[in-house]
């Protein structure tokens, strides 16, 4: 094919004749494929094609020089890109900070790049900032910042200052102002000591609805979340300059957040912690309650303590947000602490003048970190209650009985009885002695949520005993006659049992039916056998299993010491 090509620019004029030849690929046999290539001698062509290549002839002809001035002008728009979302602006990274809870001075890096392609002139920067915060680059305003240059400013907050923190930076360079927000608030710690002669006392209160039907079943609703929490707290200060500063403290931020100890929960540092650590080495976090993003305090008096933010809780150590400010020898104590604050009436006495001394109750404002536990005990898809209450303790029973009663106040009132079986509700206490069991206990309790979630509890009485060898493949238990098939058969509160043995072995069944044998013994039928023999000897009681819950949405627990706990609660028996 012939064809002529013609280029024209100003006035200069190319000509090039020539003939353009059609680039073929011709099969010239059939392609053994599956040849290899290595067996082809040289200059031995593929056999699977040949190429007849284009050809290109002409005469050409030279019209150089070429004018070096342009003679056209091409109209052109810049394509989307990334330059558009980079450039041409002022970048501050953080642009918004949120400093959360200040309980030590924070040095926070702000980096600030001009990424205009000239340079720009940062004339000021307004704020509205109180006392306590401060933001400062490598030079001061006015300057002038290079095309592409970035500088580092420095965000400062001390514990001193306002409690609230809510500041603007507003930089204004000469294309636009940019604008840096910072947030948060600071807390202090509360200056005074406990006294342990009074122990400590926490406080935990859910929230429930419940609707009780015409036959004693009932609908509960959780309408709390999480718990509120309280702590009491017998508080006092010696010397003159402590007292002033505790009147002063109360005085000025009673209605705020303070930085408390959780007086039971702490721990000793077995080795020196340098100035400048982020860890803190061999602490058993297992059963304590610091938590990742929470607050731990380093103590050894209220005038010699500091506080670090926990980054990461791992099992044998703490990681913080950043390093201590000074070195803290071995002894030192290590809380975990809350944010709280106190009760809006707050007596104070003086012993003498030298001593100011508290009853303080405090209010936990971040409930944060609660972890729940069922227990690993179930039956009928129902956790066992199984802690042994303190029998040192007088335990108590209130037998309800919710009968109607009509009264003409001229003849004897006519009784009803609408739900046929009595409701009991126990006072029950338990001694928490290690650290382990107040933690799982405190699981347990959240598990709970108050009046919510029905549990199984034995009423550990010896409500039968066994009078012969009960076999493993029987269900039948002869028992001492205790007046069972006369006055409670038809009573759903008194269906189940737990059998106990001295081997620690527990046993859940249901009882189907009683008969009385004489007046001495009665047969107890169960649901299924047991599995193995048990002789009357082997067993330490069998008590009523009953399906139960807290009658109350508000439990205490008191702390003798940092290890042991006492309970007491109300539990109410409810029907399956």
């Amino acid at each position: 094919m012939a064809i002529g090509l013609c280029l024209q620019e100003n006035n200069l004029m190319a000509v090039i004749s020539g003939i353009l030849g059609a680039g073929l690929l011709v099969l010239v046999e059939s392609a053994p494929l599956s040849a290899s290539l290595d067996l082809l001698d040289a200059p031995q062509q593929s056999p699977v094609a040949q190429a007849i290549a284009t050809v290109l002839v002409g005469a050409m002809i030279d019209q150089l020089p070429l004018s070096p001035e342009p003679q056209a002008v091409i109209s052109s728009l810049f394509a989307p890109s990334f330059r558009n979302d980079y450039y041409y602006r002022i970048h501050i990274n953080p642009a918004s900070i949120d400093l959360g809870n200040v309980i030590s001075q924070k040095i926070i890096q702000v980096e600030v790049w001009n990424a205009y392609f000239v340079a720009n002139l940062l004339s000021s920067i307004d704020t509205n900032a109180g006392t306590g915060i401060s933001f400062t680059g490598p030079q001061p305003e006015p300057t002038s910042f290079n095309a592409l240059e970035p500088r580092i400013y420095t965000l400062a907050v001390e514990v001193a200052g306002p409690p609230l923190i809510n500041t603007t930076y507003t930089l204004n360079f000469a294309e636009e102002s940019p604008m840096l927000m910072v947030v948060g608030r600071r807390v202090i710690l509360l200056f005074a000591g406990i006294n342990w002669d009074n122990g400590v006392l926490e406080r935990y209160s859910f929230l429930t609805d419940i609707i009780t039907s015409w036959d004693g079943s009932e609908q509960r609703v959780k309408l709390r979340a999480t718990p509120r929490r309280e702590i009491e707290a017998h508080l006092q200060v010696f010397g003159l300059d402590f007292v002033r500063k505790l009147q002063n403290t109360l005085f000025g931020w009673q209605s705020r957040s303070y930085l408390i100890p959780y007086w039971p929960d702490y721990y000793v540092l077995s080795a020196e912690l340098p100035a400048g650590s982020t860890v803190i080495p061999n602490i058993p976090t297992a059963d304590s309650e610091f938590i990742a993003g929470g607050v731990a305090l380093l103590f050894n008096a209220i005038n010699h303590n500091e506080s670090v933010q926990l980054k990461e809780v791992q099992p044998n150590q703490l990681t913080l947000d950043l390093p201590t400010q000074q070195t803290w020898p071995a002894g030192t104590k290590i809380y975990s602490a809350k944010f709280a604050r106190i009760e809006s009436q707050q007596t104070v006495t003086r012993p003498t003048r030298h001593m100011l001394d508290m009853q303080a109750k405090f209010i936990v404002t971040d409930n944060s970190g609660l972890t729940e536990a069922e227990g690993t005990t179930l039956y009928k898809g129902y956790p066992v209650l199984l802690d042994i209450p303190n029998e040192v303790e007088v335990l108590s029973e209130d037998l309800l009985r919710p009968l109607l009663e009509f009264d003409s106040e001229t003849v004897n009132p006519v009784v009803d009885d609408p739900i046929g079986y009595t409701t009991i509700v126990r006072r029950m206490d338990w001694l928490l002695k290690s650290r382990k069991e107040r933690a799982d206990f405190r699981k347990w309790l959240y598990a709970r949520a108050g009046r919510w979630k029905p549990f199984w509890m034995p009423s550990w009485n010896e409500d039968f005993k066994l009078q012969n060898t009960l076999a493993g493949t029987d269900t039948k238990l002869v028992v001492e006659f205790a007046f069972y098939k006369r006055f409670v058969p038809a009573t759903p509160m008194r269906d189940a049992l737990m059998i106990e043995l001295f081997n620690g072995t527990r046993i859940f069944k249901d009882i189907l039916n009683i008969d009385e044998i004489s007046e001495t013994e009665e047969n107890v039928f169960i649901d299924s056998p047991v599995g193995f023999d048990i002789q009357p000897q082997e067993v330490r009681r069998i008590s009523y299993l009953n399906l139960a819950r807290l009658d109350s949405d508000t439990v205490e627990i008191f702390h003798e010491t940092d290890t042991i706990s006492r309970v007491s609660a109300l539990i109410r028996t409810v029907v399956q």
